[in-house]
């Protein structure tokens, strides 16, 4: 019964977010879906089972702070879904939610002086990229400020803080996530700097960035100055 009140009250949820933020329609319908999807598989197969009720109420948590968020965004945002590396010994594991979002839009100002006043849209000089990561019925923001310029086709990710996540798949989600939505802005390449903090866990960053995600590793980290790695994205 309270499963059934619960349902409907993200059915109501869903349906004045979808009438309020036409923008992110698309990407709130695959939200649904996923939900729908998750919900269906599990709610009667294993209601029995605890275990099993934790993680579907992580991943319900999950998908419904992502859209919550989602509802605040002013600009463009990019969602993708994953799932954690580790699980029930059912196979079912926890749904994430990967929201990567224009934060903050700077204009040319000599363009919008020129302009201010008339029809012509201002010039976009830079573009902030965020992100939040739904997991654990909380969210993280493992990145900040990866800023675009529009006059440039390179930009640069300085870090990656996963806090206690690590190790569960999540900063590759983030990373593939990301290099999906630079190919959106015609970015060719990717920096990654690569913290001389991690100096005695380095073989791991390399493995990260090299074996798994596809960076070029053309700075290794010394115990006093950062490394870098760069990965050439196709558009």
């Amino acid at each position: 019964m309270i499963l059934d009140l619960l349902l409907i009250l993200f059915i109501i949820i869903l349906v004045v977010i979808i009438i309020k933020e036409r923008k992110n329609k698309n990407q709130i319908i695959n939200l649904v879906n996923n939900y729908y999807n998750l919900w269906d598989k599990t709610k009667n197969e294993y209601k029995e089972k605890d275990s099993i009720n934790l993680i579907q109420e992580k991943t319900i948590n999950n998908y419904k702070n992502a859209i919550e968020f989602i509802k605040g965004i002013k600009n463009k945002c990019y969602v993708e879904f994953g799932e954690l590396n580790e699980g029930h010994e059912l196979n079912i594991k926890e749904q994430i939610v990967i929201v990567i979002y224009e934060s903050d839009i700077r204009y040319d100002s000599e363009y919008y002086d020129q302009y201010c006043g008339c029809d012509a849209k201002p010039y976009i000089s830079t573009i902030k990229l965020d992100c939040q990561v739904f997991v654990d019925s909380r969210s993280i923001d493992p990145i900040t400020d990866v800023v675009i310029y529009k006059s440039d086709k390179t930009t640069s990710l300085e870090d990656i803080n996963l806090l206690k996540y690590k190790g569960k798949g999540i900063g590759t989600y983030v990373v593939q996530t990301l290099i999906k939505v630079l190919e959106n802005y015609n970015i060719t390449e990717l920096k990654a700097g690569l913290s001389s903090v991690d100096y005695d866990v380095k073989e791991r960053l390399y493995n990260f960035y090299q074996d798994i995600n596809g960076f070029e590793i053309i700075k290794k980290i010394e115990k006093d100055s950062w490394g870098m790695a760069i990965k050439k994205i196709k558009i």
